[in-house]
């Protein structure tokens, strides 16, 4: 200990210890994170090393996928069923992140004197060049989330590539009263049926309605700074300016102009406006839905799964 508080300190033998802990670190994760009606989250599910600072927004993460999933199922809007979809979304990327701590771990701290020695020569040299030493600052190396099963609609063979199953950007919008907000404070925690320039809901039919009203989802149109954000909203919706050019670049490399979010601000579904009404359907069976019930708390709906 004297050893090492002498790198940082001028007298460390003058310096009286009080105590000092080896610490060891678990790797280690559940094979399931449902059992019932038991769920576990954060540190319950998995445990990782410090080296990449990744378990308390792991956790986070756990907390905000399963929320809204026991907010329907308790208000009566889905079926249990739609829980399994938390391990299913969740394990994968949890088991990422701990793989990648690990090996973050045997780089800072290598178990040989060797490997100490290359990377005390190699890494003061990569530092040297700025795209690389960002991209590590950045960590834009983490994997993230990406549920090839779940709570998604994939049209077709899930795609690491495409949006669906990935965080919304976030950008500003300014609203008809001529506030600019983050675009999540605008809409707020819920399902958003999200649309470029032109409102998406106008032809939907009776049972794609339904599945909007059972998800009580906000109707939304974002249309660029320069139009009139009065001319036809969405039914019962609004309608945002893209404020910076945010949006308009999203939905340019977008496989479609119409956008389900769930409440946690994941991409639920992409499609054209033809397209909804089978999209809306197809959601509603992975979320397990069922007909809109009494909002109390506990009350179930007896009714079946909504489809178009």
């Amino acid at each position: 200990m004297r050893a090492l508080l002498a790198r940082v300190l001028p007298q460390a033998r003058q310096v009286r210890l009080i105590r000092h802990r080896v610490y060891t670190h678990h790797a280690r994760i559940a094979p399931t994170f449902r059992r019932g009606n038991v769920f576990i989250a954060g540190d319950a599910a998995h445990l990782m090393p410090v080296w990449q600072g990744q378990g308390f927004n792991t956790g986070i993460r756990d907390a905000t996928n399963l929320a809204w999933k026991l907010a329907l199922v308790v208000r009566g809007r889905a079926a249990p069923g739609l829980l399994d979809s938390y391990t299913q979304e969740r394990h994968a990327h949890a088991a990422a992140m701990i793989d990648l701590s690990v090996l973050v771990g045997k780089i800072f701290v290598p178990s040989s004197k060797a490997l100490r020695l290359l990377r005390d020569i190699v890494a003061p040299r990569l530092s040297r060049f700025t795209r690389l030493r960002q991209y590590i600052a950045e960590m834009r190396f983490k994997p993230m989330p990406f549920p090839a099963k779940g709570a998604v609609v994939h049209r077709g063979r899930p795609d690491p590539r495409a949006p669906i199953g990935r965080m919304f950007v976030q950008p500003r919008v300014r609203t008809a009263a001529g506030e600019v907000l983050l675009f999540d404070d605008a809409v707020g925690p819920r399902f958003v049926l999200l649309s470029w320039s032109a409102r998406a809901d106008a032809w939907i039919t009776p049972a794609a309605a339904a599945v909007l009203a059972t998800l009580d989802a906000a109707r939304v149109v974002v249309r660029p700074d320069c139009r009139d954000l009065a001319v036809e909203p969405p039914a019962g919706g609004i309608v945002v300016a893209d404020a910076e050019g945010g949006f308009r670049a999203w939905f340019d490399a977008a496989p479609g102009s119409v956008v389900v979010l769930r409440p946690d601000k994941v991409v639920a579904a992409v499609c054209n406006p033809c397209e909804l009404d089978d999209v809306l359907a197809q959601l509603a069976r992975v979320l397990h839905l069922q007909a809109p019930a009494a909002d109390a708390v506990g009350q179930r709906s007896p009714s079946s799964v909504v489809t178009a």
